[in-house]
């Protein structure tokens, strides 16, 4: 094992990387630790990550300017780290700057659900002077400026898994539990143009790619274990990497599938959407067409197949990723704008447009309630009726929200609104009028 200085995030969240010692005798643990070979400036990460559950552990991915331990380098890291203590559901940001004394920023975020159960969507979007982190699609926190300003060198993506030796941080630890495993089922990377994100790569980890990613073969003093490739494995499309007792190194197992929806529950969501449906119509006149699709589809509940995971159609949006029946589900515009073989399913296309519409519908009844009514939303969304803009909501009626209990009030990079007849698609995170500046490119004439 190489001699080596590594980062760390430290006890009480504080992020302070130690001085590695000399590495003479192996730990009694072994854990793992990925990193891309190339350095970015600039973009968005998004994976899909079942995180370990069991106290004393965290599974972690960060973006680390390489060299930030040297006493004489500026530090630069971007945290996401997922608690294994309290059963999963906690998890840290952090932005860590400075040279010699370290600015730290950490926040702890509590969810109602553990991150050890299911898989989630966790997202780095990374910009000028800008860095926010988002949850299934759902705004957790925003840093502009301060320590966002400080982030201005390329930066190697890294995921890790390791049991910290400081238990008032990640609490007691526990070796009987052993071996513990964090799962990855895919990650994408889109770069910065200046203005907006554009897809650059994606690894579904059906093999491991030595091209993209290197493996750590280190440890350090605040690490009860010693990184080591034998813990990274690539098994049915997912990233293992493990925990485990000297000797035990390796996975052999199945990893859980990221299917957070089974039939029961996609049964229950639908059953669900009918009810939520049937009670808006004393608002809006399309929730009926709305229900009559959802019993049209004779008991198979229309679901989207995204990049091979199963999710439940949203309801109450059209684009976008939302929280509905305590599951995360997907906007039907969204769903069938993915690249690859994925979809709908279950979802005759009357039935995929109606259930747009309905959402639609809705919305545009709940944000217009104090401005306009929802008869002039249905007005406007037939005079665009039989050229595909019927599916989209019309500005001011918002896509997305800033949390899952909040209300609608942005689009979100991918989204699709029309104003004045025009449909235009979001660029990034955006309140700002369609088509009015550099955040909305225009699409089509709806007319």
């Amino acid at each position: 094992m190489k001699n080596i200085i590594h980062p760390i995030l430290l006890a009480f969240g504080l992020a302070v990387l130690g001085t590695l010692a000399q590495v003479s005798i192996a730990k009694p643990y072994k854990s793992a630790e990925i990193f891309t070979a190339d350095a970015e400036l600039y973009g968005k990460y998004v994976f899909r990550v079942q995180a370990a559950k069991g106290s004393g552990v965290i599974s972690n991915f960060f973006l680390w300017k390489d060299g930030s331990e040297l006493s004489d380098v500026f530090w630069e890291e971007v945290d996401i780290e997922i608690f294994g203590k309290n059963n999963g559901t906690s998890w840290q940001s952090n932005i860590i700057t400075g040279l010699g004394d370290r600015i730290t920023s950490e926040q702890v975020h509590t969810a109602p659900e553990s991150f050890a159960d299911s898989y989630h969507t966790f997202t780095i979007e990374w910009t000028p002077g800008q860095v926010r982190w988002l949850v299934d699609d759902q705004l957790v926190r925003q840093t502009v400026g301060d320590q966002a300003d400080d982030l201005t060198n390329p930066a190697q993506a890294r995921f890790n898994f390791w049991p910290p030796t400081s238990e008032s941080w990640v609490g007691a630890f526990d070796d009987s539990i052993l071996p513990l495993h964090m799962f990855v089922n895919w990650i994408e990377y889109y770069s910065w143009n200046g203005d907006g994100f554009d897809f650059t790569w994606r690894d579904d980890f059906d093999s491991f790619n030595t091209v993209r990613w290197q493996t750590a073969d280190w440890t350090f003093a605040e690490n009860r274990a010693d990184f080591t490739p034998l813990n990274v494995t690539t098994r049915d499309g997912y990233l293992v990497l493990t925990l485990s007792a000297e000797g035990n190194e390796g996975y052999t197992g199945t990893p859980p599938l990221d299917t957070p929806v089974n039939s029961s529950s996609s049964s229950s969501s639908s059953s669900s959407s009918s009810s939520s449906n049937s009670s808006s119509s004393s608002t809006s006149s399309s929730s009926s067409s709305s229900s009559s699709s959802s019993s049209s589809s004779g008991g198979n509940a229309c679901v989207c197949n995204w990049y091979g995971s199963i999710y439940p159609m949203c309801v109450n949006q059209t684009v976008g990723w939302g929280w509905e029946n305590s599951a995360s589900c997907i906007g039907v515009t969204t769903c069938n704008n993915q690249s690859g073989n994925g979809g709908p399913q279950n979802c005759s296309s009357s039935s995929s447009s109606s259930s747009s519409n309905g959402s639609t519908s809705s919305s545009s009844t709940s944000s217009s309630s104090s401005s306009s009514s929802s008869s002039s939303s249905s007005s406007s969304s037939s005079s665009y009726g039989g050229n595909g803009c019927e599916v989209f909501n019309h500005y001011p009626n918002w896509t997305a929200k800033d949390w899952a209990g909040g209300a609608y009030n942005h689009a979100n990079a991918g989204d699709q609104m029309i104003y004045s007849g025009n449909l235009y698609q979001a660029n990034w995170y955006t309140n700002s009028i369609p088509g009015s500046d550099a955040s909305w490119q225009f699409l089509r004439s709806c007319n």
